[in-house]
C-alpha cells in the first residue's frame, strides 16, 4: 500500500501565490529589514508568472520562516494600510501551513 504524504513534510513544496504588489512588499520592505536566509531569499526573488501574479514553490519550513518575517514586519509597522496588507499575506501563509 502506498504511503500518503503528510502536509507537514518539510521537503514538500507548496505553491505560494502572490500579487506583484505583495511580492514587492516582501522583497523590499520585509526582507530589507531582516537577516533572511540566502536560500529563502533566492527562492523568493523569482516566481513563475501566473494569471494573477506570481507563484513561488517553497517548502513548509521556508514558508514558516517567511511567515515569521512577515509577522515581525506586521507587528513593527506604523502605517495601517501597510500593516493590513502584511496581515493579509500572513493569513494566507498560515492557511497554507495548516
Amino acid at each position: 500500500m502506498k504511503k500518503q504524504r503528510r502536509r507537514n513534510d518539510s521537503s514538500q513544496t507548496i505553491p505560494l501565490n502572490l500579487s506583484k504588489r505583495e511580492h514587492h512588499l516582501i522583497i523590499n520592505e520585509v526582507f530589507s529589514k531582516a537577516r533572511v536566509s540566502q536560500n529563502l531569499l533566492d527562492k523568493m526573488r523569482f516566481g513563475i508568472v501566473a494569471e494573477k501574479g506570481l507563484v513561488f514553490r517553497i517548502t513548509t519550513h521556508e514558508l514558516a520562516e517567511l511567515a515569521s518575517y512577515v509577522l515581525f514586519a506586521t507587528n513593527r509597522g506604523d502605517d495601517k494600510p501597510f500593516r493590513r496588507e502584511l496581515e493579509k499575506i500572513c493569513g494566507r501563509i498560515e492557511e497554507l501551513l495548516d
